[in-house]
C-alpha cells in the first residue's frame, strides 16, 4: 500500500477558503495559490430547481451511487447512499441535470458526489463538507449540508472506524483537515487521539484509485506534513536539545547564552548560535535531528558569515 511518504505539493485548506503551498522540503518562501472553494453552483442545494417525481428505491439509489463512483474512478466500496437532491443547474453557462449524493463506504469513508453529466462530476469527504458547515455555520452564511448517513454523521466516530479498518486504535478527540495532496490527489485530514498519539489520514478523491492511507504523526512529520493538533508530531526540541549535540560531538563550549537562527530549508539542519568562553570569536552550529541528512558542522562567527551569511548577535567580532 502506498503511504503519503513524499509529499509533492499541499494545497493548505482554512474554514474560509484560503490556501497556501508548501513541499514536502520547504522552499525559501511559501508561494499563495487559489484553493478550490465550493461556489453556489456546487453547493448541494443552491440554484437547483427540483423535479417533481417520483423518489427512487433505496436499492436505485445505491445502484447510481456505485456507478458514479465507477465513473469517477474514486476508491469507494459502496455500503450505503442517500440522494440529497436532483434538479438542473447552470454549470460553465450550460443547463445540465444534476444529482447529489452521499456514500458511505466500506473502507470507513464519506463522501458527497456531484453528477453534472456532460460536465465533470467531483466530490469531497464528509470530513471536509463538516468543516465547510460548521465555518458556514460560524459566519452566519447559508450553510453547505454536513453528511448525515448513519455511518457518517459523526466526522470523530468515522475517523474512528477508518482507523480502525486500517488496524490503527484510536479514540478520537479532534479532527481537522490539512489540505490536499495534489501529486497523490488525496486529502489529509489530521486525528488527534486520547493519550496524546495522533495520524494523518489520506483519503483517496475523484480521479485516484489509491486506498485510504494513514501515518502516525511522527511518521507525517518526517514526511513533510505536521501535526497541529498537539505535540505528537514534531519530536520537541529546546536549546538543551542543542546544547547536548555541542556535548555529544565534543565541541568545547560552555554556553553562557544562546539563540536559534532557524532551519535550513534544503539541508534541515538547526542552525545556532552560541556564546561560550572557549569560543571567543563565536560559534555557529549546524545540527542536524530528525530527518536531516547532512552532518553536524561548526564554525566561528566570521567564517559563518561569509559562508552561510549569517551574522552573530551574541558575540562582538572585532
Amino acid at each position: 500500500m502506498r503511504m503519503f511518504g513524499a509529499i509533492a505539493a499541499i494545497v493548505v485548506l482554512s474554514a474560509t477558503g484560503a490556501a497556501a503551498q508548501f513541499l514536502g522540503t520547504p522552499p525559501p518562501t511559501q508561494p499563495s495559490v487559489q484553493d478550490h472553494n465550493i461556489t453556489d453552483q456546487e453547493r448541494p442545494e443552491s440554484k437547483t430547481q427540483k423535479r417533481v417525481k417520483a423518489a427512487p428505491s433505496h436499492e436505485q439509489i445505491l445502484h447510481d451511487a456505485a456507478a458514479l463512483v465507477k465513473s469517477i474512478n474514486l476508491t469507494c466500496d459502496v455500503a450505503d447512499a442517500g440522494l440529497l437532491n436532483e434538479g438542473t443547474a447552470t454549470v460553465n453557462g450550460k443547463s445540465v441535470h444534476v444529482r447529489t449524493f452521499e456514500t458511505a463506504c466500506s473502507n470507513g469513508l464519506g463522501y458527497f458526489l456531484v453528477e453534472q453529466a456532460p460536465e465533470k462530476s467531483y466530490g469531497f469527504t464528509c470530513f471536509n463538507a463538516d468543516v465547510t458547515h460548521a465555518a458556514d455555520v460560524a459566519a452566519g452564511r447559508d450553510p453547505q449540508p454536513a453528511c448525515s448517513l448513519a455511518a457518517n454523521a459523526d466526522v470523530k466516530k468515522a475517523a474512528a472506524n477508518v482507523l480502525e479498518r486500517l488496524g490503527q486504535h484510536c479514540q478520537v478527540t479532534g479532527l481537522k483537515l490539512i489540505g490536499r495532496d495534489t501529486k497523490a490527489n488525496t486529502e489529509l485530514n489530521e486525528i488527534a487521539c486520547t493519550g496524546g498519539s495522533g495520524y494523518v489520514i489520506a483519503s483517496p478523491l475523484p480521479g485516484t484509485t489509491q486506498a485510504v492511507s494513514a501515518l502516525s504523526c511522527p511518521d507525517s512529520y518526517r514526511s513533510g506534513v505536521p501535526c497541529r493538533l498537539s505535540s505528537n508530531g514534531a519530536p520537541l526540541v529546546t536549546m538543551e536539545t542543542f546544547k547536548q549535540a555541542l556535548v555529544q560531538h565534543k565541541v568545547a563550549c560552555t554556553v553562557e547564552n544562546a539563540r536559534s537562527i532557524g532551519r535550513q530549508n534544503s539541508s534541515k539542519r538547526h542552525v545556532v548560535e552560541f556564546k561560550c568562553p572557549e569560543q571567543p570569536n563565536g560559534l555557529v552550529a549546524f545540527i542536524p535531528l530528525e530527518d536531516a541528512a547532512a552532518p553536524f558542522e561548526v564554525m566561528d562567527c566570521a567564517t559563518a558569515g561569509i559562508k552561510a551569511h549569517i551574522i552573530c548577535t551574541l558575540t562582538q567580532i572585532h
